[in-house]
């Protein structure tokens, strides 16, 4: 980061002129530390002065630029980057000379700059196509003061001090200030994209400005093709990437999103050398996946390889950081990112870095913010019809909304005035409600400058543009792009926070040709189904290519579902309304402001809920409020006390419909406790207790009645688990210990581990006896190596496993480590199933990159090669599978027989695909399985393109003897299950949140042993483990979780537990679970209770870096006590935890 100063006119002829030059270069000292230069123009009319950071090693100081013929003079903050490597400013100088500011189209640059042309006597300032490099003036008839910063502009005697009244309006609206004003009267900002002239005696009101680059400017035709779209995106990305990189260190900020990501996987496939990387969170809520993503950029950088550094602000340290941050910004804008952002550019200011790059712009240019696709939708379903009723209609809604509706009458009065729907992204106050906010004299003063006027101007450029009969989406995002958000609101605070500091920031996404193209991808590639950012989030899509899944878990959380919440300020936008989920088959009233309907009885006229009055006839006023009730419906949809019936949902966040809760109860499933029932039924633990949901007697968590223990014993409850009160061995799952009166159990303990190397990232694994003697054996996936490694179980002689290698040789991409299997491209799941009916345990995986599944088929001994492997195609990717272009990254698998013919199907996930493939085995003439699959059977899971399923589990939920699936759906937070029909074909799905996040791997355990099967899942993004009870009816209760990491695990420690497994580990006859946690290189015990829950976790941390990934059990040395084993993609390894309880 450069700076630039200077005076023309009388304020350059000052005897004090120079000393004043100098004043204005100390206060941009922090940003241009390696150097300062001042000129003077011949004559006297003009002084520059101009500050330098040195970027390379090699750099030279460009100080003033001056022109061949001695004419045009040049200071510049900025950087022309050219396909050569060059970084200079000479084209920008050259270009000017030859064709003024037109010249610089086309060029990669980002600058601010100021030109003296000395003939013309003429100064002009300008600034790069997006705006990402500063310029701001002060001018009067005695000249113009201008500068990088604003405070360096207030070092000038001459700068009057004041606050721009107008401006300050404008910022309580959008939060910061449009151009050109800021909040200091009298100082202009120069346009991004735009050049200001101006003469030696010429006032800003007479500044003359010309707009030589817009996003709106030669609208490139649309093309129904998306291949075209996305390799086009790739390769603009990858060059501004490119050139912006520099010899020696650089650091890239990485929050784990696909912005970020992309930028740091394509500079460290370019060979940037030192990479560092900075990531940011927050220690309160370190482990919740909504504020903190350290564990998706911690994969992201282990995959480029980069020196990694990460933070964890406490809530002191980020209100202690607040000050310094407002105090580095000229022009406050209120942006709390803002304190995050300083703080990661502090870290790499301290790892002496003058590089940084960012991920400016894709979000906006992308339509990558939450909530964007329901905003156009909302124009689409209710802007555009209200606009099309009559005008006096809409006036008279606008008028009764205060009355009726209040949140929307900001909205309607927009609408009665022939306003704009959207405004921009972030709002504050509405500008119907400044006259509450601001004097009734400054009110009338702004009256000609209202901020409606700054939306009015960016509506009225992009009508006189080739977008305007495109989709509103090109609105929207044209008008983020403007300085009333983007421009200003997020590029100011990088510039001034990087600029305190001593770092360049680069920014690849606002390379001119990159952000002109993607602006131009139709929205019918931004969003699909709903969902934001289909296509162009995907164009950068290095991570997920590169990374595999790894980099598609940073991707994943970028996607953002409308019905979510709404943006957090928003009420200048679109009014807020009600999300749109699966729908119910029945009548539901839904209120249009997302809140509860009045608590009264409702009768419907023409299709409008109407108040029923409770007297026996309406009064007027009652009627009044009706008619009016009725008027805003007709205009806007709804209102408190209006409420249109809709297409019904379950959750909806309203209570209504034959709902007893909040989305629950009647045909809405079962309410947790505390919520309203009717009936036994609606409640969750089917106890309804005087309207209320209560917990049943044995689950109220109180010792009464004849229980032994809470909750346990006596006959009447659940058997106790070990270590609880108890006086027969009846009231215990194992023995009540004579004397003691406790169940038995032994110790949770465990030897210390033992290590035995696998292949090239080891990373699922199953055990059973794949050799014939009886033991437990354990095969391991290896996800890199595309590989099977066997472990035969060799306790009895040399207390260990044995690896078993390939009699034929070894995976091709395995060839470091020991002779493996090989497999389809990067199995990342699996299974053991009879598939050829002989009797033995073969291997079946899922092959991520492969897309696909194969079996290897076992001798009997645990060699795979009985036949040859046979790979089954789950999906075939709609674009070059070598880019993985619409492939379905087929990541888990189960096994069972799904239509009843005795041989083993197969159910496999592709969570690129949302959806399942099913592969149906053929019997054979032993009655099971002849070895053979029928092709894939594509079904779609959730909502297309909005559901991530990750892995998958066989079982018989309702006991009707078909076999049942249920799915892991990562990306919603949901299990969702599809009952068989036993016949390979199943019931419509039914989704059950699991109240966690990231649930990556699922299985189906009988883990309260009532006869029923169970769901549980790990979920990585919230360091927990969630349990479904299953009825035995096919449908499940509420999630239960339970807390992987210890009271005492310190707030920065992630675990991430990817798998899990259940066994009895203390003998005491309740299934106990085990997770490994890769992120904490250690696992977690949950010991059961027998219904469900856990006592608190115990950790057992591995002795050196190892990144867990599979988990299995067993009892593997035969001393009748269950060990566990993990795959472990770090160390590339299989490590053995030894149970040693007594």
């Amino acid at each position: 980061m450069s700076a630039i100063c200077g005076v023309i006119g009388n304020y350059a002829r000052r005897p004090t002129a120079e000393a004043e030059l100098s004043a204005m270069l100390d206060a941009l000292a922090p940003r241009g530390p390696d150097g300062a230069t001042t000129w003077h123009a011949p004559d006297g009319a003009a002084r520059f002065g101009f500050r330098w950071l040195r970027t390379r090693p090699d750099e030279h100081n460009p100080g003033i630029a001056v022109s061949g013929d001695g004419n045009l003079a040049m200071a510049c903050d900025g950087h022309v980057f050219g396909d050569d490597g060059t970084q200079s400013v000479a084209p920008l100088l050259e270009r000017f000379a030859a064709r003024g500011p037109e010249g610089w189209r086309g060029l990669d640059a980002q600058f601010g700059l100021a030109i003296w042309d000395r003939r013309r006597g003429r100064l002009t300032l300008a600034r790069d196509p997006l705006g990402v490099r500063f310029v701001y003036y002060w001018s009067s008839s005695d000249g113009a003061i201008f500068a990088s910063e604003i405070k360096a502009l207030l070092r000038h005697p001459a700068v009057t001090r004041g606050h721009d009244e107008i401006a300050l309006v404008h910022y309580l609206v959008f939060l910061t200030t449009p151009g050109p004003r800021t909040l200091f009267a009298g100082i202009r900002r120069v346009p991004a994209g735009g050049a200001v002239e101006l003469g030696p005696s010429q006032g800003a009101g007479e500044a003359t400005e010309q707009r030589w680059w817009d996003l709106l400017d030669n609208a490139v035709d649309e093309r129904d093709d998306e291949k075209y779209y996305v390799n086009r995106t790739r390769e603009l990305h990858q060059a501004a990437v490119r050139r912006r990189t520099v010899a020696g260190p650089i650091g890239a900020l990485l929050s784990g999103g696909n912005d970020s990501s992309s930028n740091v996987v394509l500079l460290s496939r370019q060979g940037a050398s030192p990479l560092h990387t900075f990531t940011v969170g927050l220690a309160d809520f370190e482990g919740d996946s909504k504020y903190n993503d350290l564990h998706y950029a911690r994969q992201v950088a282990e995959y480029a390889k980069s020196q990694h550094h990460e933070s964890l602000l406490s809530t002191d340290e980020f209100l202690n950081i607040i000050p310094q941050t407002v105090e580095a910004q000229d022009d406050l804008v209120s942006e709390p990112s803002s304190v995050f952002l300083f703080h990661a550019l502090r870290m790499a200011k301290d790892q002496g870095l003058k590089v940084v790059v960012t991920g400016e712009a894709n979000d906006e240019l992308c339509c990558g913010h939450g909530g964007m696709v329901a905003i156009r939708d909302g124009y689409k379903a209710r802007w555009q019809p209200l606009m099309r009723l009559p005008r006096p209609v809409r006036g008279a809604a606008a008028a009764l909304a205060p009355l009726v509706t209040p949140g929307r009458s900001d909205v309607l009065r927009r609408a009665a005035d022939d306003g704009e729907y959207f405004w921009s992204y972030e709002v504050a106050w509405a500008q119907s409600l400044l006259p509450s906010v601001i004097s009734p004299e400054l009110w009338a003063r702004c009256q000609a400058e209202l901020p409606e006027t700054i939306v009015a101007r960016n509506r009225r450029r992009f009508d006189a543009s080739g977008h305007a009969k495109r989709d509103y989406l090109d609105y929207m995002i044209y008008a983020m792009m403007m300085d009333n958000y983007f421009g200003n609101l997020m590029l100011s605070k990088l510039d001034l926070l990087a600029s305190r500091l001593g770092l360049e920031p680069r920014c690849p996404f606002t390379e001119p040709a990159y952000a002109h193209w993607v602006y131009n991808v139709p929205a019918t590639f931004k969003s699909r189904d709903g969902w934001v950012a289909g296509l162009p989030h995907a164009c950068p899509g290095a991570v997920r290519r590169a990374a595999g899944h790894v980099g598609a878990a940073g991707a994943a959380r970028d996607r953002v579902h409308p019905a979510g919440p709404a943006p957090p300020r928003h009420p200048g936008g679109p009014a807020r309304c009600p999300p749109a989920p699966r729908a119910r088959p029945q009548h539901q009233a839904v209120d249009g402001d997302g809140v509860e309907p009045l608590a009264h009885p409702v009768h419907r006229i023409q299709g409008v809920a109407m108040p029923t009055p409770t007297a026996p006839s309406a009064t007027i006023a009652t009627i009044a409020a009706c008619l009016a009730c009725l008027l805003v419906c007709l205009a806007v949809g709804a209102a408190p006390g209006c409420v249109i019936y809709l297409n019904p949902q379950c959750n909806d966040q309203i209570k209504n419909g034959d709902e007893t809760g909040l989305d629950c109860g009647g045909t809405c499933g079962h309410c947790d406790f505390g919520q309203g029932c009717r009936v036994d039924n609606d409640c969750d633990g089917n106890n309804c207790v005087s309207g209320t949901c209560q917990p049943p007697p044995c689950e109220n968590k109180v010792r009464d009645d004849a229980e032994t223990d809470v909750d346990c014993g006596g006959g009447t409850c659940r058997r106790c688990s070990g270590g609880r009160h108890c006086e027969a061995d009846s009231d215990c799952f194992g023995t009540c210990v004579p004397g003691l009166k406790v169940c038995s159990s032994i110790t949770v303990s465990f030897a210390d581990e033992v290590r035995f190397q696998s292949g090239f990232k080891a990373y699922a694994m199953f055990s059973g006896d794949l050799d014939g003697d009886g033991d437990p054996d354990i095969a391991v996936a290896n996800e890199y190596g595309s590989s099977i490694s066997v472990f035969l179980n060799d306790y009895d002689h040399a207390a260990a496993f044995r690896h078993l290698e390939n009699p034929t040789g070894m995976a091709p991409d395995d060839s470091v480590f020991a002779k493996n299997f090989p497999t389809g491209l990067y199995p990342t799941g699996g299974a053991l199933g009879d598939f050829d009916g002989d009797g033995h345990l073969d291997v079946v995986t899922a092959n991520y990159h492969g897309n696909s599944v194969s079996i290897l088929f076992n001798t009997g001994t645990g060699v795979l090669t009985a036949r040859p492997t046979v790979t089954y195609t789950t999906l075939t990717c709609r674009g070059d599978p070598t880019k993985l272009e619409g492939c379905a990254e087929t990541s888990n698998l189960a096994v069972g027989d799904l239509n009843n013919d005795g041989a083993l199907d197969v159910i496999a996930s592709n969570p690129q695909r949302a959806s399942i493939s099913e592969f149906l085995g053929h019997p054979g003439a032993s009655g099971k399985g002849d070895g053979t699959l029928d092709p894939a059977i594509d079904v779609p899971v959730g909502i297309t393109g909005g559901s991530n399923p990750y892995s998958v589990a066989i079982g018989d939920f309702n006991k009707d003897g078909n076999n049942d699936v249920a799915i892991g759906d990562d990306l919603t937070g949901s299990i969702i299950v599809r009952l068989g029909n036993g016949n390979g074909t199943f019931q419509p799905e039914v989704a059950y949140e699991i109240r966690g996040t990231r649930d990556y791997i699922i299985i189906a355990r009988d883990i309260n042993l009532d006869g029923n099967l169970d769901l549980l899942c790990a979920n990585r993004g919230s360091d927990s483990v969630s349990v479904l009870l299953g009825r035995g009816d096919g449908t499940f209760r509420k999630a239960l979780v339970a807390s992987v990491r210890p009271a005492d695990a310190p707030k920065a420690k992630m675990f991430s537990p990817y798998s899990i497994a259940v066994a009895d580990f203390n003998k005491d006859g309740v299934p106990d679970v085990v997770t490994p946690n890769f992120m904490a290189d250690s696992a977690t015990i949950l010991i059961g209770i027998g219904d469900g829950t856990f006592e608190p976790p115990i950790e057992m941390p591995f002795k050196m870096p190892t990144t867990p990934y599979g988990v299995t059990t067993g009892d593997f040395n035969k001393d009748g006590k269950v060990d566990f084993a993990t795959a472990n993609a770090g160390s590339n390894d299989l490590l053995v935890k030894l149970n040693n309880g007594h």
